[in-house]
């Protein structure tokens, strides 16, 4: 789904701050200067895929990321917390490619890596939530939902009820929800995400439109047409201010309110 996707690449960039210190934020298909097996170079690397990733670039990404991932195993091994990094950013790339079992693969690795530095991290409780979507993504939902309810608690922990992270796991399971036939849990969930997510980023944010158009498929799929026509014009005219503001195309998959009748 759209917003999750989304919401993953915005969780990336968070992720990568800890690289921040280290990197030139750049677009150039260059390493830095110096030698090759060295972090600065793996931390740009990993720079330049999570943009090209952003673009839909993948392929680049994919090659950028392999680099920097050998570049973590030569210094420090594969077990650390710069490679788990670079990984869950690499599975994002499969995702985006469809490849979800891949993806899938890459996510558990990180997990295992970060686990040794304790269950409670809020890294920790993000990375199960990547799992859970790829679970989400392959079909797999009675595996997903305990990734996502282990997540939420913890990364309520961290943030508080009203964060994007939260809002994220409460996404996951509503979509979990609607597919296992659970409609009213999944409303609701949608529900409480859209609260979340107006309340941190004001009502016309992709993230509101993206479950907006959600919960209007959920309602159109059992007849409330009129709930449905709301939220598919709530969610155009959020499409429309994002394309206005300056990235066209963002809310492109946010459906016509004519598409339900």
């Amino acid at each position: 789904m759209l917003l999750q996707a989304e919401g993953i690449i915005n969780k990336i960039y968070v992720e990568g701050i800890l690289f921040a210190p280290y990197i030139k934020l750049s677009y150039a298909d260059t390493l830095l200067p110096g030698t090759a097996l060295c972090w600065p170079n793996a931390f740009n690397l990993n720079t330049q895929a999570l943009m090209y990733a952003r673009m839909g670039r993948f392929d680049k990404s994919l090659k950028c990321y392999r680099q920097a991932l050998e570049i973590a195993r030569v210094i420090a091994g594969d077990d650390n917390l710069q490679y788990a990094y670079v990984a869950n950013n690499m599975a994002f790339a499969y995702s985006g490619m469809g490849l979800h079992q891949e993806a899938l693969s890459l996510y558990q690795k990180g997990l295992t890596i970060k686990k040794q530095f304790g269950e409670d991290k809020d890294f920790y409780g993000a990375n199960l939530m990547d799992i859970g979507y790829a679970y989400n993504q392959l079909g797999q939902y009675r595996e997903a939902l305990p990734c996502f309810e282990q997540a939420a608690a913890i990364l309520k922990k961290w943030y508080g009820e009203k964060h994007q992270y939260y809002a994220m796991c409460m996404d996951g399971e509503a979509f979990i929800y609607e597919h296992i036939g659970e409609y009213d849990k999944a409303i609701r969930l949608y529900r409480q995400a859209f609260t979340i997510y107006k309340d941190a980023f004001g009502e016309s944010h992709p993230y509101c439109g993206f479950v907006s158009n959600n919960l209007a498929t959920l309602y159109k799929s059992f007849g409330r047409y009129d709930d449905a026509f709301h939220c598919y014009q709530q969610a155009l005219k959020i499409r429309e201010e994002v394309n206005n503001r300056s990235s066209p195309g963002l809310c492109s998959k946010c459906n016509e309110p004519g598409e339900f009748v």
